[in-house]
């Protein structure tokens, strides 16, 4: 069976994916949608579905592969939205792939419900961001590189924790390269303690035009900015933050 290269991956997730092979050797991700081996008195069909996790993105034409929890063993592979029928009793891993995105995995624990589908956001358009870094930049460089501070020119939202209960924010500092990438990245004060670290990703993945003067590009030090996450009901009503400011 043809199987994915292991590219587009982000930092954070090739170091999950590193974890997940020191357990299991053989894990890949797979490719393209194929039979595989049954699960043999599989009594729970889980409903595998993929949507985009940034407003705007197209729906992602994503593969799933699934794994044993134990072994890594390649079991099955269907591409979204599909059902695959599992063991109630036993743990998988899950591999998703979609042209152009980050691959990524996650683990479907036993005793998870079938009533509701099992939903997987697809992450960061990797051809949609390398063109609008590459934009700022070339937009920089045709003007003659004027003199300018640091100014923002693409920023991505942050994921939301799990762990949040309410909405929050964090306020950051960092520096800007002279290529236009935030550097030292580090969280001052956050409203809960479970934003810090999706603060920090996130940031990391801006884009700036670098503070420029007489022609050249330069190092910015000391940037600071507010990341807010807002949390939703199931009616889509704010859950706000409680016993802060927000200005």
């Amino acid at each position: 069976m043809e199987r994915w290269a292991d590219r587009k991956l982000s930092k954070a997730e090739a170091s999950r994916l590193e974890r997940v092979r020191e357990t299991h050797p053989d894990f890949s991700f797979a490719r393209f949608a194929a039979e595989g081996a049954p699960e043999f008195g599989a009594t729970r069909l889980i409903h595998f579905e993929a949507r985009a996790s940034l407003v705007g993105q197209a729906k992602p034409d994503a593969v799933l592969s699934l794994h044993d929890g134990v072994t890594g063993a390649f079991l099955k592979s269907c591409r979204l939205p599909c059902g695959i029928p599992t063991l109630p009793d036993r743990d998988y891993l899950l591999g998703i792939t979609a042209p152009g995105y980050y691959s990524t995995t996650r683990r479907l624990k036993r005793n998870r419900s079938a009533d509701k589908p099992f939903v997987i956001r697809i992450g960061k358009d990797l051809h949609r961001y390398a063109r609008d870094v590459w934009t700022c930049w070339s937009d920089h460089e045709k003007a003659g590189f004027p003199d300018t501070e640091a100014t923002p020119c693409l920023r991505l939202p942050p994921k939301m924790p799990r762990e949040a209960k309410e909405s929050g924010h964090c306020q950051v500092q960092f520096d800007v390269s002279a290529a236009g990438w935030p550097d030292n990245v580090r969280t001052l004060r956050c409203s809960d303690p479970v934003f810090a670290k999706p603060t920090i990703r996130s940031v990391e993945q801006w884009y700036y035009v670098p503070e420029t003067q007489r022609g050249q590009t330069l190092v910015r030090q000391g940037v600071t900015s507010k990341v807010t996450f807002r949390l939703t009901d199931r009616d889509g009503n704010i859950i706000p933050e409680n016993g802060w400011d927000n200005p």
